[in-house]
């Protein structure tokens, strides 16, 4: 077959019955099959290199692979055989490590990460066996030179729009050279500023440069000080380097107040065009909750079409159910707003339904199930719940919520009630 040419799809099925059709054992289709396997090859190409991963696990369970440590390695010699297989990459995760044991099996990776020239997403962390189980966090000035430079390379693309920091010692600066970067997510991230920047980073970019103009920042756990930092970071010129006045998604992980909420409404402050919103929060931020709703402002509630919220399960707190969302919700329904979609999640005691806790949903449906809220289309809650005497029923406990405390919002026929019920184990 020639190079470029490829069978048409009709044919490509009609190939495919065939062989799913052949009962001959003495029969062979290796021809047709090749024919096959070739042409996919070619096509499929764009979604076998989409996205490399060396260092990481492949998902956030998988434990170490059997050739883990030779990964790098084999990275490296499988692109000095098929170079172009480099214009495939789209998404690149490295996990990076340190030590001579680590280099020794990744001389030539810096050179092979620099083959990657139209990476979209970079996600850059401590190399691990499992990111189910603790990560050493990675020192940045631990990292050799070659490999800082082939991250920065990359970094500085033109095409890189999603930036990635997990478990990591970061200077600051390398973050300010992804002039396109439009997504830049963060998570247990220390940003420092190297006394000898200038050496690695290179020149600073002119003054015509405009500061990176995120649509979408996530805030991880341990990031509301580190937030601050981007805030406030300049060009020597005294330039920002973030401008968050497009920013459009907002996730944080608010676990350490008050600053965490601080940050979060800092940067909701700087931003007219906020769309979607997710908290998630300690379960002890109750009155914070409402106060952090109920501040938002008339610009953020014209644009903001979808709040999530998720309080984690703790065993042994035993807390208000929903606590401090009614009244935030409540202070923002005296605007004009355009919000479409709610979820919250938490931990719910089926006891303390008949109590405060029946009380505090029944507020909680009077609330939304008012007119005020001309745009909402969809309400989902998510309860972890936990009975005293064993195992409740799911459905006997989604019927419980939506006929006894729920009854308006169920009524109203323009608004989706959804309940995502899971016993407590």
């Amino acid at each position: 077959m020639a190079q470029g040419l490829s069978i048409p799809f009709d044919i490509l099925e009609d190939i495919i019955d065939i062989l799913a059709a052949d009962d001959d054992t003495d029969s062979t289709f290796v021809k047709p099959c090749a024919l096959l396997c070739r042409s996919l090859l070619h096509r499929s190409r764009k979604h076998i290199f989409r996205t490399i991963t060396i260092g990481l696990p492949m998902t956030l369970t998988d434990e170490r692979p059997k050739l883990f440590p030779q990964m790098p390695s084999r990275l490296s010699r499988l692109m000095s055989r098929t170079p172009e297989i480099a214009d495939y990459v789209r998404v690149l995760q490295l996990g990076v490590g340190t030590g001579k044991k680590y280099y020794s099996k990744c001389r030539q990776l810096p050179s092979t990460l620099c083959q990657f020239k139209h990476v979209e997403t970079l996600l850059l962390s401590a190399q691990s066996a499992s990111r189910t189980k603790s990560v050493k966090i990675l020192d940045w000035t631990d990292v050799r030179p070659p490999m800082q430079n082939a991250i920065l390379s990359i970094i500085q693309l033109g095409t890189l729009k999603t930036l990635i920091l997990w478990k990591i010692i970061f200077p600051i600066f390398q973050v300010k050279f992804g002039v396109n970067v439009r997504a830049l997510h963060t998570a247990d991230v220390d940003f420092f500023e190297p006394n000898d920047e200038g050496s690695q980073a290179g020149p600073e970019p002119q003054d015509a440069v405009q500061p990176i103009q995120l649509r979408t920042y996530s805030m991880g756990y341990n990031c509301g000080a580190q937030s601050t930092i981007l805030l406030e970071a300049k060009w020597s010129y005294g330039r920002p380097v973030f401008d968050f006045s497009h920013l459009r998604n907002l996730d944080a992980e608010c676990y350490f107040l008050p600053l965490d909420f601080d940050v979060v409404r800092s940067i909701i402050n700087k931003t007219a065009h906020l769309t979607s919103l997710f908290l998630a929060i300690n379960c002890l931020a109750t009155t914070a909750l409402g106060v952090l709703l109920g501040g938002l402002s008339g610009t953020t509630l014209r644009t903001l079409k979808k709040i999530t919220i998720y309080r984690p399960v703790i065993h042994g707190w035993n807390g208000t159910p929903m606590a401090g969302l009614n009244d935030g919700l409540l202070a923002m329904s005296r605007f004009p707003n355009v919000l479409e979609e709610l979820k919250y999640s938490e931990r719910l005691l089926l006891e303390d339904l008949r109590y405060s806790g029946g009380a505090e949903l029944e507020k909680l449906d009077a609330t939304l199930g008012s007119p005020k809220w001309q745009c909402l289309k969809a309400v989902s809650l998510g309860f972890t719940v936990r009975h005293r005497h064993g195992p409740a029923s799911a459905k006997q406990v989604e019927t419980a919520l939506r006929q006894q405390h729920f009854p308006i919002l169920s009524g109203r026929e323009k608004v989706s009630l959804s309940f995502l019920v899971v016993n407590d184990t």
